[in-house]
């Protein structure tokens, strides 16, 4: 098991891996560049939380509606770049989010969703497979959400030690 902490400042991130002593940092724009996709605090958000809401996807990130139905979602964005969003049309909830460039065939960033638990606020995955591929090598990530907590203090507790190796992102 790996003890990693990481936060996403508006224009800066950090990722601390606790056990092979290391500190990443960089830019969002080297993350958006490597994964295609729009990297800041309410974009993670949009991310983990299933976000299907098209105004914010047009009036944030620039995408229009190039095709809507009940099980899909096509929005074109700058530079030819296509997001596609997959609908389970009975519970309504997202199952998956692809990113497309013009050069790729496959996605290069998508993510998926399952095990949807319902609060009194929201419907919320649990279950978020991550994948981002720049054309040489694949990254995943694989979160099992196992606690949700609504309107608690927020705190972000990340230390780097002196004798951690850090690597900047660029």
């Amino acid at each position: 098991m790996f003890e990693i902490r990481g936060v996403i400042y508006r224009e800066t991130f950090l990722v601390v891996n606790y056990v092979e002593r290391i500190c990443y940092k960089g830019k969002n724009e080297y993350l958006q560049k490597i994964t295609g996709y729009p990297v800041n605090p309410e974009s993670l958000m949009m991310l983990f939380t299933a976000d299907r809401c098209e105004e914010v996807w047009r009036n944030r990130f620039n995408f229009v509606p190039a095709n809507t139905g009940s099980e899909k979602i096509l929005m074109q964005g700058k530079n030819r770049s296509l997001i596609e969003m997959n609908f389970n049309s009975n519970s309504r909830t997202v199952e998956n989010i692809a990113l497309y460039n013009n050069s790729q065939p496959q996605p290069i960033f998508s993510a998926d969703y399952s095990n949807y638990e319902h609060y009194p606020q929201f419907t919320l995955p649990t279950m978020i497979n991550i994948s981002t591929h720049d054309g040489q090598t694949p990254v995943r990530i694989k979160a099992n959400i196992q606690q949700i907590l609504f309107n608690q203090p927020q705190r972000v507790n990340i230390s780097v030690s002196s004798g951690f190796k850090v690597v900047v992102l660029e």
